[in-house]
């Protein structure tokens, strides 16, 4: 039969917040950012950088000069060698694109941005960013808690995830419409969600209203994006 591809998924209620996202570098959350008209309007991105920055999302890795010989040692090298080497590749050209990215932007859209990104995370932003942990002021025994909560949710949101991903491109069954597979999706979906607000407010409950104050400064002014699904 046919498969179920899920071009993009993702389900948002307040404001910019995104649930069930499946960015895994900073620069994939940026340009996912990027690409909403909302984001572009509120920027005020002119045609100019718009079409600089879809340059940027065409890039390949061999186009990075900065992991070509990462590239070549990755090919040459055994199994264990070529797994440190690949995770050298992807952390290096996380940060190449992402500089592009931001380097195309004003001060003011670059302040900006950060505020959106950040209230698309929510708070799971805590979860390796140290230097907004410091910002925000969290005490050594705030960051272990933190460090707990991530650890608590990790191993069940981690199995739905995968299940989530297996079912979005996985061929339909013989007596599988996509209907039904939709239906699988929305269920999934909706249930991680659920979950991931759980999480949300456990983070919360770590912070001071102190620092749920500076968080709200860190967000800026709300911004509402309307994160649609796509299955086709």
């Amino acid at each position: 039969m046919g498969s179920a591809v899920l071009g993009q998924w993702c389900m948002a209620e307040e404001g910019a917040r995104l649930y069930v996202d499946f960015s895994t570098t900073q620069v994939q959350k940026t340009l996912a950012v990027i690409s909403k008209t909302e984001v572009q309007k509120e920027l005020q991105l002119t045609s100019n950088q718009l079409a600089r920055i879809a340059v940027i999302r065409q890039m390949r890795l061999k186009d990075i000069s900065t992991v070509t010989n990462l590239l070549a040692q990755a090919k040459a090298g055994s199994k264990d060698e070529q797994k440190k080497i690949d995770d050298a590749i992807w952390k290096l050209a996380d940060e190449y694109l992402i500089n592009s990215v931001i380097n195309v932007l004003t001060d003011d859209q670059k302040r900006r941005i950060q505020e959106i990104v950040w209230q698309v995370d929510g708070l799971k932003s805590l979860d390796k960013n140290h230097q907004l942990a410091t910002t925000i002021g969290l005490l050594q025994e705030q960051v272990k808690e933190v460090q707990d909560v991530f650890a608590f949710y990790d191993p069940i949101l981690s199995p739905l995830y995968h299940r989530l991903g297996r079912q979005m491109i996985a061929g339909l069954s013989a007596d599988e419409t996509l209907h039904d597979r939709n239906d699988q999706v929305e269920a999934l979906a909706s249930a991680i969600t659920v979950i991931e607000k759980e999480r949300d407010r456990d983070l919360r409950d770590v912070l001071t209203p102190v620092q749920r104050g500076k968080w709200q400064e860190l967000i800026g002014k709300p911004l509402k994006i309307q994160w649609d699904l796509e299955l086709f």
